[in-house]
């Protein structure tokens, strides 16, 4: 029953093909049922059913229902990306199954589901963080924040500065000159 995929198909008689599908249709259901006795034994061992599978799919890869059972198997088994794989091989065969289509917009919408968790973890996890810096920048016990200004040329002298967000100035800076500015941010 085993036949070369690549070999042309126009010479087999209708009796022939019709075999072939039965064949298929027989080996699809024994896969079933191997799968369904590792399912009532709590097993996850379907190399039986995926055996089965696949010797569908040689007697004839134009029927999408044998890559439909093994993208089954992968789902099964938390092979998300083979599980893809098969159901876009049954979608693209000449005769698809159609509830393949549904499984592959499951795997998609758990997979976005999982990544919009995992950006919203992140997201959290990034402004805990920068809370944390913002409370190391802040001197315990106040809202005073520590700030040390360097001067450029000084041997490593140091200035502490201390400012708080309550502290007003606004008006008073406003009212400087650019010269003074300068000369009071600098000193």
């Amino acid at each position: 029953l085993y036949y070369d995929p690549l070999e042309p198909r126009e010479g087999v008689d209708r009796m022939a093909r019709l075999a072939r599908i039965s064949a298929q249709k027989c080996l699809l259901c024994l896969g079933d049922l191997a799968r369904y006795r590792e399912q009532v034994n709590s097993s996850t061992n379907y190399g039986r059913a995926r055996q089965y599978y696949s010797k569908a799919n040689h007697l004839e890869m134009r029927n999408g229902r044998p890559f439909n059972m093994l993208a089954i198997l992968a789902k099964v088994n938390n092979r998300k990306f083979e599980a893809v794989y098969y159901h876009v091989r049954c979608l693209s065969s000449r005769n698809p199954f159609q509830s393949s289509k549904e499984g592959l917009v499951t795997i998609f919408e758990e997979m976005k589901r999982r990544w919009e968790v995992g950006e919203k973890k992140r997201v959290e996890e990034r402004k805990e963080g920068e809370r944390e810096r913002e409370g190391r920048r802040i001197v315990r016990g106040s809202k005073v924040r520590k700030e040390i200004w360097e001067r450029p040329g000084d041997d490593g002298g140091r200035r502490l500065h201390r400012t708080t967000s309550a502290q007003s100035g606004g008006e008073e800076l406003a009212t400087m000159s650019v010269a003074d500015l300068n000369k009071r941010f600098i000193n």
